[in-house]
Parts: structure tokens; sequence; C-alpha cells
């Protein structure tokens, strides 16, 4: 692994925008073959493929998990939202149900994840409803899967999270 490369990525795990050129920067690295392509045009197409990534912005799909072993019950209770989207128990009574008080679970939460549980939790309804919306289910459906109380309230936050609502979020599907 070339350390001069690694270290110009994101510190962080995250998704990047893939524009069209370097959507077939890829492809064709993809598809090259040594014997095809000389080594010093897959060592250019290499590094125009790193620029295009550095330049592109980085899309809101990241949801950090609590990792260090002392963050077992965050880890737990982000399986159990992860398993159930749409539990609607209050932050104060994951902590109830953690045997902690509200200002130590939204600390330890803080730490264990980098975001607050409002955040988390909305972060991981609204990438949990992608595949729904996929699969064509209705949008009233997936909101009310996703633990939203209206078709409205899920595409607001839908729309200040991925920039457009949810209807446009996938194109329609043509009729096989």
């Amino acid at each position: 692994m070339r350390q001069d490369v690694c270290a110009r990525l994101p510190a962080f795990d995250c998704v990047v925008h893939v524009s069209p050129l370097l959507r077939e920067l890829i492809i064709t690295l993809a598809q090259a073959r040594e014997e095809n392509m000389s080594a010093k045009r897959m060592r250019l197409l290499g590094a125009l493929v790193m620029e295009e990534v550095l330049t592109q912005p980085t899309l809101p799909f990241h949801l950090p998990w609590p990792m260090s072993e002392t963050d077992g019950p965050m880890a737990r209770l982000c399986q159990a939202l992860l398993d159930d989207p749409g539990d609607m128990a209050t932050a104060g009574e994951w902590a109830d149900r953690l045997a902690m008080g509200q200002k130590t679970f939204h600390r330890r939460f803080l730490q264990s994840t980098g975001m607050t549980f409002g955040k988390w939790r909305q972060q991981l309804r609204l990438m949990s409803s992608l595949p729904l919306l996929m699969q064509g289910m209705p949008i009233t459906q997936v909101a009310l899967a996703s633990g939203y109380d209206s078709h409205s309230a899920y595409t607001t936050a839908f729309g200040k999270q991925f920039g457009k609502p949810p209807s446009a979020f996938f194109p329609a599907r043509e009729p096989c």
C-alpha cells in the first residue's frame, strides 16, 4: 500500500459522489489489462482517479458505529435500532434501559459514535429507508416503517439529508 496515496485520502469512512468522468476512469482502469495499456498510461489514469476522488463531495451515507470494548452498551443499542429503525423509545427510555442517567447516556453516545443520539438515529432511519424506496414501497409506508409520524415529516428530513425528496431519489420504474 502506498503511504503517500493513503495519506491524501479522508481519515474516515465516507461515500463520495461519482462524477461521469470519475465513473469512466474507474471503468477504464477496471477493464484494463497490463498488456493492452502501457504502464505510463495506467499510472496517469490512476493519478487522475485520485485527483477526481479528492475533489468529489462526500455524501451523507456514513453511520458511525461504537468500536471500543467499553462501548458495549452503546453498540447493543445501535444494533437494536438497526434491527428496528422504527423503534420509538426516547433517549431517556434508552438511558433507563442501560441503567444510566440521561446526561451520562448522551455523553457516552457522543463519545462512542461522534454524533448525538438524535442525529445518529435520524441518519439510521433515513439510510434504512433507502432499500424500502428501492423496492417501490409507497412513501407513506416507508415513513411509518422508518419511525416517522407522517409522510411530510419523513419527506422534510429526507430532503434536508439527501438534497431532494424521496420521490425524486429513485427514478420511476417502467412497468415490465
